[in-house]
């Protein structure tokens, strides 16, 4: 699991360097796809420094963590349909 971890953080200081405008002109649909609702609540990561790459090892790691980690997982999931 460590590894998948270490991989989450590789993204996220790979995403350090890349500002949201960037992430934006790179991605036009990003908000179609980082953002869902739940009834009357929207839930937006398109704001977030998060891409797909960032998306799938964030799951990966979600995934190896065990039953504490479930309540991430359909979260996830959700974002990740919208991404690929």
């Amino acid at each position: 699991m460590e590894k998948a971890w270490k991989a989450v953080m590789r993204e996220a200081e790979s995403l350090g360097r890349v500002t949201l405008s960037e992430l934006f002109e790179r991605d036009p649909g990003r908000f179609d796809r980082l953002s869902f609702r739940d009834g009357d609540l929207l839930v937006d990561f398109s704001k977030e420094k998060i891409d797909a790459e960032a998306l799938a090892a964030a799951k990966r790691a979600v995934d190896l963590g065990g039953s504490e980690a479930a309540t991430y997982r359909a979260t996830l999931d959700e974002i990740a349909a919208r991404s690929i």
